[in-house]
């Protein structure tokens, strides 16, 4: 800083986070005014702090003459302009510098005296001692060539040396580098062809599972069709139920003839005691279903009991070696029910007909679970 005219300037680093800011910081203090002007370069961008008139006509130097302060503006002008603040605080008096210019000064003039001094008792010795100092001088010149010739040599030993180790470590850790290099790659050839091996003898062991289970599933398939006689199967055990009530099953004919009868949904014994929709509650579907003939491990009813309410029940017709879909619709109170604890466990009854054959019965435990809701699309 200038204390006549007040101007200062200086260099400036701010740590942060995302590094350093450098940058310069110059300015005038008169009185008690304050212009500044900081600028810097960060990793997000050059940016400006001015502390000014036109921003703030005045600063505030405090009495005590070391420290100085105003508000200012970053990036002023801009749409992106943020206020703040600075201040500065003296670290050195004018005594300080002058005192450490003095030092300078006497150290300059120390430092010329020795060397004048040095200087003249050179020449006087050159001039006292001419002929001595020559024999003298070419004495120890010539035994310091003798030693510096010595000295040269064994250098240019070392270095010869110190070279040549380095270029055996440099040989030998380049036979390192190559020899694990090819060991590391033929380690890896190894690798990969075991690994091929390993993985082609596991995709033919899964391939050859896949393959059998897929031969016994279609023979049980066979087997359990061929046992139906001329009874309807049911495919699958667990069905979704649209919000409306409505589903669809999926029944198969692995006869050789057209088949027809009707399929009866009733709910399980084993759950209608925890059930409103069990026997004596009520139904909004068709009843007089007819009682299973089936495994009694299904839950059919047996004689002497109320008839079960009937939650669905719709008639199916179905050709020779094919498929067909039978839609349903659960009753109110099932479908209650089912709202409330999100699955039913229920019977499917399949009454089958055959013309000139009687009549068969097959039940099947079933699952039905609710549709989850739909959610409205956003706009």
């Amino acid at each position: 800083m200038d204390l006549t005219s007040g101007t200062f300037f200086g260099t400036t680093t701010l740590p942060s986070p995302l590094g350093d800011y450098r940058g310069e910081i110059k300015g005038t203090v008169t009185e008690n005014k304050l212009e500044l002007y900081f600028g810097s370069e960060s990793p997000v961008g050059d940016f400006d702090f001015i502390v000014g008139p036109e921003v703030m006509t005045e600063g505030l130097v405090e009495s005590g003459g070391d420290r100085i302060s105003g508000p200012g503006e970053y990036a002023p002008g801009s749409e992106v302009a943020e206020k703040g603040s600075i201040v500065a605080e003296k670290i050195r008096s004018w005594a300080q510098i002058e005192k450490e210019e003095e030092e300078e000064r006497i150290k300059a003039e120390k430092e010329q005296f020795e060397r004048e001094g040095r200087e003249k008792g050179q020449k006087e010795g050159r001039e006292k001692g001419e002929r001595e100092g020559r024999e003298k001088g070419e004495e120890e010149g010539r035994e310091k060539a003798e030693q510096e010739v010595k000295l040269k040599a064994e250098q240019e030993a070392a270095e010869r040396s110190a070279k040549e180790a380095q270029a055996k470590a440099e040989r030998e850790a380049r036979e390192k580098v190559e020899k694990e290099a090819a060991e590391k790659a033929e380690t890896q050839a190894r690798e990969k062809i075991e690994r091929e091996v390993r993985e082609k003898i596991e995709k033919e062991a899964k391939e050859l599972a896949a393959k059998e289970a897929k031969q016994k599933a279609e023979k049980q398939a066979k087997e359990r069709l061929r046992g139906s006689g001329q009874t309807a199967v049911l495919v699958g055990k667990s069905f979704t139920v649209a919000a409306s009530g409505q589903f669809s099953v999926r029944l198969t004919n692995a006869n050789g003839y057209s088949i027809s009868g009707v399929l009866t949904l009733v709910p399980s014994p084993a759950a209608a005691t925890k059930s409103s929709v069990g026997p004596g509650g009520t139904s909004g579907g068709t009843s007089g279903g007819a009682p299973s003939k089936g495994n009694p491990s299904k839950g059919n009813s047996t004689a002497g009991k109320a008839k079960p309410v009937v939650l669905a029940e719709a008639a199916y017709t179905i050709a020779s070696h094919s498929s067909g879909t039978v839609q349903l619709k659960l009753s109110k109170s099932a479908l209650a029910e089912l709202e409330h604890h999100k699955t039913l466990q229920l019977l499917v009854t399949l009454t089958t007909r055959a013309g000139g054959k009687p009549s068969s019965t097959k039940t099947y435990e079933i699952t039905l679970k609710l549709a989850p809701a739909k959610t409205p699309a956003s706009k």
